[in-house]
């Protein structure tokens, strides 16, 4: 199972989810979920979107979408009302696509937050996809970015492991035999010199 390298975005979230109390696949519904942020659902026949301001926020769904689009939908509004400002009809474009790709990003992580998908990463794309009932490319889409950022992490660490390329088990004195000593003593007495380091730099006394 691959682990599950976090964000500071999914750390906020699956923080705000338990402390909401939603800790299982289960409560991710649409309908608790909508209690927990205090946002109004209403189904309609036009294109999912939302309204919101400081004291109320609603969410309005497509009801002739599959429930998987319906809960794709619902993920990115929330993130809209959670964290932006502004009406998307009257600011820059630039920003708009902005918080767009922002809110796609909020989605994947929000309806499968990290301290619940953990369980199932070895599960294929299409049990995930049936378990948190979502559109199964939403599913292939948070695996790829979690595997991506796996190798990411451990290349990281791979390099970090590189403290300096030529080092060298043969320079390392704590892996010299007594014959290595005996020779490296004897070149100290020939020389007035030492090994200091892994490179085999010698420095005089």
């Amino acid at each position: 199972m691959i682990p599950l390298c976090q964000t500071y975005l999914e750390d906020w979230i699956s923080n705000e989810y338990k402390h909401k109390n939603i800790k299982k696949v289960q409560d991710l519904n649409i309908e608790n979920l909508s209690v927990a942020f205090q946002v109004e659902i209403v189904l309609h026949t036009h294109k999912s979107n939302c309204i919101y301001d400081d004291e109320y926020s609603v969410i309005f769904l497509n009801k002739d979408q599959s429930i998987e689009k319906q809960r794709e939908d619902f993920f990115h509004e929330l993130c809209h009302i959670l964290f932006h400002v502004g009406d998307q009809r009257s600011i820059p474009k630039e920003f708009c696509e902005l918080q767009e790709n922002q809110a796609r990003r909020f989605g994947l992580y929000a309806a499968m937050p990290k301290h619940i998908l953990d369980t199932y990463l070895s599960y294929p794309p299409e049990e995930i996809a049936e378990i948190f009932t979502l559109p199964k490319c939403m599913v292939i889409d948070r695996l790829t970015q979690i595997k991506n950022r796996h190798l990411f992490k451990k290349q990281q660490k791979n390099l970090f492991k590189i403290k300096n390329p030529y080092k060298r088990k043969s320079y390392d004195p704590s892996q010299w035999s007594d014959e290595t000593w005996r020779v490296m003593n004897q070149l100290k007495k020939q020389t007035g010199k030492e090994v200091i380091n892994y490179v085999g730099l010698l420095r005089r006394d």
